[in-house]
């Protein structure tokens, strides 16, 4: 003999036995299934009124356990919720402290400063010989620091067309090839130079300039970005520095900065000196006199006070 197996569920109805139906019995026969659809809803009673036994405990209902549990009285309450709100205040307080710290009171980063340029020569001029190209005159620049002879190029780069219907720029620069030798090149339209590279020329191209219109580049306009230093490696015409960009402003600008150089390319006097200036509450300057490239430099604010 087997029992019907019981789910505490309660289903939607108790099936009724149409005439139809064959008469089958077994764990699944038509004629145990409303007796096992009355038996689940049974058993879904009877764990539920387990429940609330178990909660009454030792009591003869529920009621009286719940009327016997003692009230916590009106002063208790005040207190108890001035206690969480002073908890609450606090939390947030202490919150606003560990960002503050995180943030403003002490800011970190790492910046990168470029010491290359030209001491003498490398203008840019437009061909006539060559469509669209530009030529490079010889001269002398410095990176890594060191000074390299540049031997000019003739026919060197050329322009791009430019298709649309706003003028669009890009840069003529020189580069360092894997050989070490120097190479003349034009960054495509709206890209900024290498790194590594030596920035000489803006160039400006009017909208629709090609070189079925403007084959000599007449509307074409080259702008000198080079950075001249005649006297290098002696001293700087114009003093190397860079501007860093604070991520939280600060209310004012008198706050401590600490700098370290992390590396460089070129060692011994060639490190020369970093130093900051000109604070402000949005950032700071790094200045360099020394003749090294590449230099990463991390620095540190902080304003204790805050």
């Amino acid at each position: 003999m087997a029992y019907i197996t019981e789910s505490a569920v309660w289903g939607a109805g108790i099936y009724q036995i149409e005439t139809v139906d064959p008469i089958s019995g077994g764990p699944n026969g038509i004629i145990n299934l409303p007796m096992k659809e009355v038996a689940n809803r049974l058993k879904y009673l009877k764990d539920y009124a387990d429940e609330v036994k178990s909660a009454r405990g030792s009591y003869t209902n529920l009621k009286n356990r719940l009327d016997s549990l003692t009230p916590i009285d009106e002063g208790n309450q005040n207190a108890i919720n001035g206690m969480l709100l002073e908890v609450i205040s606090s939390a947030g307080l202490a919150n606003k402290e560990i960002q503050k710290e995180r943030t403003q009171r002490k800011q970190t980063g790492l910046i990168v400063v470029d010491n290359k340029g030209v001491i003498s020569g490398c203008t840019v001029t437009k061909s006539t010989t060559a469509t669209r190209n530009l030529s490079c005159a010889l001269g002398t620049v410095f990176a890594k620091g060191q000074v390299f002879p540049f031997f000019g190029e003739v026919n060197g780069a050329a322009v791009p067309s430019n298709d649309s219907q706003s003028a669009q720029t890009c840069y003529a620069y020189l580069y360092f090839q894997e050989d070490g030798s120097i190479d003349f090149a034009i960054t495509p339209f709206g890209e900024t130079v290498p790194s590594g590279g030596i920035p000489l020329y803006l160039v400006t191209v009017p909208a629709g300039n090609n070189g079925q219109n403007d084959p000599n580049l007449a509307s074409v306009t080259l702008s000198s970005v080079r950075r001249i230093e005649e006297n290098f490696p002696k001293y700087y015409s114009n003093p190397l520095y860079v501007n860093v960009v604070l991520p939280f402003a600060l209310p004012d600008a008198n706050y401590a900065i600490s700098l370290d150089m992390v590396s460089v390319t070129g060692s011994g006097y060639q490190r020369g000196e970093i130093y900051p200036m000109d604070r402000n509450i949005n950032g700071f300057k790094i200045y360099y006199d020394g003749v090294a490239d590449d230099l990463m430099i991390r620095w540190e604010i902080s304003k204790p006070g805050l």
